[in-house]
């Protein structure tokens, strides 16, 4: 995907402005690759030994990191993965695969990667399983004991608008409390604009907590309603409250942050997105947030494919009544930071996203100059670049 010039433009500025905002330089860290991938024969199905377009958050436990492929592996559907932190110890934990006869039953594409409690490993795959509309899974660190936690149901009409009783394509990362998984999906659900879920651990208490209302119109590509169209990023769990965000939708129908108890009840819309303007395509905010949200006290940090000052990757802070706070640039997501090696995190790589797209434009650079330990802040200031647009201040990091 080409970026587009003034998108160039606006990334040599933000750079050479970071700089500068940044208090006391420190020295780059050196990169490495600690895994290439191999490549894949086409002809066989997109197959290989380790798996092809890393994708979704890593886990790390001691010197050992777990991970998730899109495609590749002998499935040729995906696999789940673990490394050494010093790229030694490569294994493929379990190969997905693309049709029936290869593991296609037990799901296909991880994009969301993993999350880790006690000793087991749970994920999604977007499609596959008996509809090939996706599936929760489970798996041990050692590669054994692979189970499907839920497998989403089939469902009638076309994409975008897939409508059946739970839910279509997870496409996040899920987060765990009180031995209960949750997640969304992208679409599906009795409307067809996607759900958020729970079940147990032990495949027991599925349950949908929030079906996503239809939209009306074609205001922002989906239309607009009150709750917002096609969740998209890893849901934070606050006490009894999961945190989220919607791709599209809301009342204006560029996306929102929303709220929904554990239990179902107290869906909240707390923030709507506005239109960018038609022309420079920016706003005060961003829009059409994306990649998940991080709390800190009583802040949510987030970011909008565009929209913002730059009309590109917005990085936005917001209260859980839903006031957003200022637009900021953030560390992004995912990230995993380890005391392995002090000062050093770990991500997985998409061929992909380079050139990156929107969402992850500037970071690679913005991360490659500064020492982990000595970031203070989730947020940096976005300082002026024409007459009339204001510096805000720093966003303290909590603790």
């Amino acid at each position: 995907m080409k970026i587009q010039i003034q998108n160039l433009l606006a990334l040599s500025l933000l750079v050479a402005m970071v700089d500068l905002v940044l208090p006391g330089r420190a020295e780059a860290q050196a990169f490495t690759n600690i895994h290439n991938f191999s490549p894949v024969d086409i002809v066989s199905g997109y197959t290989n030994n380790d798996g092809d377009s890393p994708y979704g958050t890593l886990v790390l436990s001691g010197v050992k990191l777990y991970g998730t492929t899109v495609d590749g592996g002998p499935g040729g559907g995906g696999t789940v993965y673990a490394l050494n932190t010093d790229g030694t110890g490569f294994t493929n934990l379990y190969s997905f695969g693309h049709n029936v006869s290869l593991n296609f039953t037990n799901g296909q594409s991880s994009q969301g990667g993993l999350i880790l409690s006690g000793g087991r490993l749970y994920g999604t795959t977007v499609s596959g399983g008996i509809s090939n509309n996706g599936t929760v899974f489970a798996i041990n660190t050692d590669g054994s004991g692979f189970t499907n936690v839920h497998k989403f149901a089939a469902g009638g009409a076309a994409y975008p608008y897939q409508t059946n009783s739970d839910g279509s394509q997870p496409q996040d990362a899920l987060v765990l409390g009180g031995g209960t998984l949750y997640g969304t999906t992208q679409i599906g659900g009795t409307n067809g604009y996607g759900t958020v879920f729970g079940v147990n651990t032990d495949s027991s208490g599925f349950r949908v907590l929030h079906h996503f209302t239809a939209a009306s119109g074609t205001v922002g590509t989906y239309g607009v309603n009150n709750d917002g169209v096609f969740s998209r990023g890893t849901l934070v769990l606050v006490g009894s409250t999961l945190y989220g965000t919607a791709l599209f939708g809301g009342t204006n129908g560029y996306g929102t942050v929303y709220a929904v108890n554990t239990d179902g009840s107290g869906f909240t819309a707390l923030h709507t997105f506005t239109a960018p303007d038609p022309t420079y395509h920016t706003n005060q905010y961003g829009n059409n947030p994306i990649g998940g949200l991080v709390a800190s006290g009583n802040v949510l940090y987030g970011r909008t494919v565009g929209g913002g000052g730059f009309g590109l990757a917005n990085y936005f802070p917001s209260t859980p009544t839903g006031q957003v706070l200022r637009t900021c640039i953030a560390l992004p997501t995912p990230l995993v930071t380890t005391s392995v090696r002090p000062g050093y995190f770990y991500r997985a790589t998409r061929f992909m996203e380079w050139p990156p797209q929107g969402e992850h434009l500037a970071m690679a650079w913005f991360l490659r100059s500064i020492r982990m330990a000595r970031v203070s802040r989730y947020c940096i200031p976005l300082p002026p670049i024409w007459p009339g647009r204001t510096a805000t201040a720093p966003v303290p990091k909590a603790g």
